[in-house]
């Protein structure tokens, strides 16, 4: 198989895998792309998006089949969190190549940690009040390792900032809840209301349509690896 071929095929399986790779849609320019980068971001949805197992090995061979590729043009990046990596170590290909080219990247602390939770709205031209951004910085401190909550508590507080300052205030920061407190109230909302988007919801779900969600959810933790991502889908608004 050619290089070009591989990258093809790899770009194939984005309707399998959702947002896990980007199709490439110009041929030529990869054909005549000196060298050229695959980058596979969130590589541990592989073991909770894909329900195939053929189709999921199908995408790791591919991928783990460019070392055996001599002068290869095409190089692979592969990002997870540390949590999948026991499902990496179940695949014999895998484990052979994780022993050598890993980087491992520590947890965000202290200034690090404080520009995550800054610098998105800098990009959209507001700030953090401090008061709110060390308020957050102690919650992460007593929820270690929880950048997910992180994530959705922003994109909530920035739904709420002040609009005329241009700022997000601890004063909302507070009225939400902290970093767990937003992401519980946000699942009962789900859970019970089909209007969960509404500041306050009021048509409530059906028992029928509760139950299909105990199945759903079920199903989903006894999986036992990873989180749900939450999707971002409004325009403008910092990517944190």
């Amino acid at each position: 198989m050619t290089q070009y071929a591989l990258v093809v095929e790899i770009a194939q399986y984005d309707n399998s895998f959702g947002n896990l790779t980007k199709p490439i849609n110009d041929a030529e320019a990869v054909v005549n792309t000196e060298k050229f980068l695959l980058v596979v971001d969130e590589f541990g949805e592989v073991s909770t998006v894909c329900i195939d197992k053929e189709e999921r090995q199908r995408f790791i061979e591919l991928l783990t089949g460019v070392v055996e590729i001599h002068d290869s043009r095409l190089a692979v990046v592969i990002t997870m969190r540390g949590d999948f990596l026991q499902s990496c170590l179940d695949n014999p290909s895998l484990t052979h190549l994780i022993q050598t080219p890993v980087v491992v990247i520590p947890p965000l602390t202290g200034v690090d940690l404080k520009e995550t939770i800054a610098k998105p709205t800098k990009l959209q031209v507001h700030s953090v009040e401090e008061a709110g951004a060390l308020k957050i910085l102690q919650n992460l401190q007593q929820e270690p390792g929880n950048l997910p909550l992180l994530e959705f508590a922003l994109t909530k507080l920035w739904e709420k900032r002040e609009q005329k300052k241009h700022q997000l205030t601890q004063e909302e920061y507070e009225k939400l809840g902290g970093l767990t407190a937003v992401l519980n109230l946000h699942a009962e909302n789900v859970y019970h209301y089909q209007d969960y988007e509404q500041e306050y919801p009021t048509q409530e779900r059906s028992q029928q349509e509760k139950e299909w969600m105990k199945q759903i959810f079920s199903a989903v933790s006894a999986n036992g690896r990873g989180e749900k991502r939450i999707p971002d889908n409004a325009n403008q608004k910092p990517h944190y």
